[in-house]
């Protein structure tokens, strides 16, 4: 969802907000790039829905050029894996699974737009 909120002539803010859904989300470790023996094992993540906002600012110099100013955060997540089997040279030698954990993203970013 995004909407232009004009301030004056010069200055525009223009939020925007959404989600970000996984769907069957899914990770592979790739094992064997360090010795062939070795497999590699892919985990299910599930389903997770995550979001996001920013809030540019937007300063016009001129009828074609302007400064933006764009603070954002993100976040997001994924479950604990179900636990699938490590395997050297096709031999069960352990179990693993990837652990639920939550992300936290943000910064500014800074542009110069022109116009036409």
């Amino acid at each position: 969802m995004a909407a232009d909120i004009n301030c004056g002539k010069k200055v525009v803010i223009e939020p925007n907000v959404g989600l970000r859904i996984m769907f069957y989300g899914k990770m592979t470790a790739y094992f064997s790039e360090l010795d062939s023996a070795y497999n590699d094992p892919e985990f299910k993540l599930g389903n997770r829905i995550g979001y996001y906002a920013e809030v540019p600012l937007r300063y016009k110099f001129t009828e074609f050029w302007s400064v933006i100013i764009k603070p954002w955060y993100e976040y997001s997540e994924i479950g604990q894996s179900d636990t699938v089997d490590l395997t050297t040279y096709g031999v069960v030698t352990g179990a693993a699974y990837e652990p639920s954990s939550r992300t936290h993203l943000y910064g500014v970013n800074l542009g110069v737009v022109y116009s036409y």
